[in-house]
């Protein structure tokens, strides 16, 4: 940044290049190239025995300030909203927590203990009912208003004249601002409170808000003892940070679940989870799940649900057959009026669970395009202007596991049946066989349809507001009586 000596090497490769075709084919491009980078280089979810199997089972996750409200009374009968929703959808939840804690949100960072009176005794009741507790932390930011501030001002971000950058995320936010992940200071400060959550209360996950989804801030403090202004340092003080949080959370036989805000892939394999919050589009597409499935998870299916039922249906439909979790919602999602979109949840969440060798531990290839015409709807709410958007009613995903199994997941979003045909080459996917068996997957168990040879085209008739998944396998040999030839 024109100082003498503060430049590093431009040591990293480029690839450029003409490809024909779309951002699907893209995305596939793209995954081969970063399968040989480091944040992917701790293998497979299937086969990394540090990534705790609690949120690989759960069938919903990240459902915010839901059911913790603090009325009060013994912490079971503060409890009993959440259970009777875990009870409700039929599948292990996880609990994204915000406010635990005695200070403001947005304020005070980053003093978050003590926590609210009963917390301990809460944490404690959930966990043992199977609840993933993931309470709210913030990994980037100090409140400039703090009593104790001179303790974190030499070790935050400044701007060339030396200045603190304060950033304005609300009217009723603090003084906020970035704090430099290469400074011990911080990654301690962080990492401490990591521990004490995880052994002093606890809980089996945290959230560390902020650092997998803000860009790289300069820093010109020439006392930290990085490049100034540009650099790895952001990266690496981040990576840094993470690595000191995992080593001291996972102390005595722990394995918490550590996840953050955002997608930034250079962070995928120090952080358990991604919460993806961003508004829903109608011009999503699941790019991120391309080249990343079976390495990384992806959860939340942010959305108003007080708008329509078909707005709520393409967020969360669309959000199981792309592979994240869904959830991210308060718990008045579950008043009686809303039992059309509560029924819509339990169908994917149920189906997550019981599907999680595809959306888990595979692969997903991209959409199934329809061979015939689909009907399409209309709603309001995308974006962050909230138009109006004309969308599918119904669509597709291919996805495939480990043995090689195909999987074709369906959803509906409308309130009519649609007729979806499709055709699938298997062996484009490496499936050699003669006969393929066709198997639909409902929660409870498999369902034999038919078989098929060469390639698979059905037509699939979807019910309204449903989702389904039909899975396509190498018919085994069948078995041969002793003494018999074929």
């Amino acid at each position: 940044m024109g100082v003498a000596g503060s430049d590093y090497p431009g040591d990293y490769s480029v690839e450029f290049g003409v490809y024909r075709g779309g951002w699907l084919e893209a995305a596939q491009r793209y995954r081969h190239r970063t399968l040989q980078q480091k944040w992917v280089q701790a293998e497979k979810l299937s086969a990394r025995t540090d990534f705790p199997e609690i949120l690989k089972k759960r069938g919903c996750v990240g459902y915010r300030r839901l059911g913790v409200e603090w009325g009060g009374g013994h912490s079971a009968t503060m409890d009993a909203p959440l259970l009777a929703i875990q009870k409700e959808l039929e599948v292990p939840i996880a609990l994204h927590w915000h406010n635990w804690h005695h200070l403001k949100f947005d304020n005070e960072y980053s003093h978050f203990l003590p926590p609210k009176p009963g917390f301990a005794e809460r944490v404690k009741d959930l966990v043992s009912q199977g609840v993933l507790v993931m309470p709210y932390i913030n990994g980037l930011s100090a409140n400039f208003n703090i009593p104790d501030f001179a303790n974190f001002g030499p070790h935050a971000n400044v701007d060339e004249a030396g200045g603190y950058r304060m950033h304005h995320y609300s009217d009723s936010a603090g003084r906020l601002l970035s704090m430099c992940p290469t400074q011990e200071y911080w990654q301690n400060t962080i990492s401490s409170l990591v521990q004490t959550l995880v052994e002093d209360y606890g809980v089996n996950a945290v959230y560390v808000d902020q650092i997998a989804a803000m860009e790289p801030e300069l820093c010109f403090n020439r006392q930290h003892g990085h490049p100034l202004g540009g650099g790895l340092y952001w990266t690496d003080g981040n990576r840094e940070l993470l690595t000191k949080v995992r080593n001291i959370s996972g102390r005595q036989g722990r394995n918490p679940l550590i996840t953050s805000e955002g997608t930034d892939e250079v962070f995928m394999d120090l952080v358990d989870g991604s919460l993806t919050w961003a508004q829903p589009t109608d011009r999503e597409i699941p790019m991120m799940e391309v080249v990343y499935s079976g390495y990384a998870i992806f959860f939340a299916s942010a959305c108003d649900f007080k708008k329509s039922d078909e707005f709520f249906g393409y967020v969360h439909g669309q959000a199981f057959i792309d592979g994240r979790q869904n959830g991210w919602m308060d718990s008045s999602l579950f008043r009686p009026e809303n039992s059309v979109k509560v029924e819509y949840l339990r169908q994917s969440a149920r189906l997550r669970v019981a599907t999680k060798r595809f959306l888990v531990y595979g692969r997903l290839w991209g959409p199934v395009l329809p061979e015939n015409s689909i009907p399409t709807i209309r709603v309001d709410g995308f974006g962050s202007d909230r138009h109006a958007g004309t969308v599918p009613a119904a669509e597709a995903r291919l996805w495939q596991d480990e043995d090689g199994h195909l999987a074709v997941f369906l959803a509906n979003y409308g309130g009519g049946p649609v007729e979806f045909k499709y055709r699938i080459d298997p062996a484009k996917f490496g499936l050699s066989g003669r006969r393929y068996d066709i198997t639909d997957i409902p929660p409870g168990g498999t369902i034999p349809i038919s078989t098929a040879t060469e390639a698979v085209e059905r037509k699939e008739t979807l019910g309204p507001r449903k989702v389904k998944v039909i899975e396509i396998a190498v018919r085994q040999r069948e078995s041969v009586p002793p003494g018999s030839s074929r």
